[in-house]
């Protein structure tokens, strides 16, 4: 945002509000106490243990003063988009390090429209530094657990007709003068989620020349219920399903953004 990109706008649920919650419900203890003698081997004893932890947040009680802040934080950002869509997104303190990275292992939650439903999917957020994968993760990688901490970002929702990831280095070959890009029509969460094969550019970082693409079947998409709070999954219409997500103009446009 400082250097002029166009990032929706919202707010930062801190660190220092989840360090709160879990004080003020004693769940610290509850957390830890067993921890040390789960069979991490057996995906069904860190799996129950995950559970057994996201279970005790989702059933603890919001602190007062935190609730009244994030009411008082998202009225004022409604206020100012004229709008009352959100977007509720995790950002773990153990999320990106220099030798791992727990990108999609979080959970967010899209097309929120009002305070009840704020405030559960914080919580919800809040949950998912425990998921099973996440919790492994961590484990395999000798991240202290105890140092693992949650903040919350409340965004603008954009009712994106295109969603995609874009790295700024190629993660395939570390190739640092090639921008890549990832898209599939609809919300990112089809791709975050992994579980469609989206369109593939890699572009020059240089001249801004696309030197590889690979167009693919897009046959699902995730968009904003109609009719309620959330997101649905939905049937690409055929027509739409082999042609690119994203036109020439537009890669260059994000590639320009990349380099910035």
């Amino acid at each position: 945002a400082k250097i002029g990109l166009n990032v929706p706008q919202g707010f930062c649920i801190i660190t220092t509000a989840y360090k709160r919650f879990i004080d003020f419900n004693h769940l610290d203890s509850r957390i830890f106490s067993d921890l040390h003698a789960v069979d991490f081997k057996s995906s069904t004893g860190f799996s129950s243990k995950a559970k057994k932890i996201q279970s005790l947040i989702l059933a603890s009680q919001l602190p007062l003063d935190i609730t009244e802040e994030i009411t008082v934080a998202y009225r004022s950002l409604c206020d100012q988009l004229k709008t009352q869509f959100v977007a509720v997104r995790s950002a773990a303190t153990t999320e990106d390090l220099d030798e791992s990275s727990f990108a999609g292992q979080y959970d967010s939650y899209l097309n929120i429209s009002n305070i009840e439903g704020l405030l559960a999917s914080v919580k919800k957020c809040w949950a998912s530094l425990w998921n099973p994968q996440a919790l492994s993760y961590r484990l395999r990688n000798n991240v202290d657990q105890q140092k693992a901490y949650m903040s919350v970002i409340v965004q603008q929702m954009i009712p994106s007709e295109v969603s995609g990831v874009m790295f700024t280095v190629n993660p395939t070959n570390g190739a640092k003068d090639e921008i890549v890009i990832t898209s599939n029509w609809g919300l990112g969460d089809s791709i975050v989620g992994g579980f469609i094969n989206p369109d593939y550019f890699v572009i020059h970082k240089k001249g801004l020349k696309i030197i590889h693409k690979k167009i693919a079947e897009k046959d699902r998409m995730i968009i904003n219920s109609t009719f309620t709070d959330g997101t649905e999954e939905v049937e690409v219409p055929k027509r739409r399903r082999a042609i690119p997500s994203l036109n020439k103009k537009q890669i260059k446009a994000l590639a320009m953004v990349g380099r910035k």
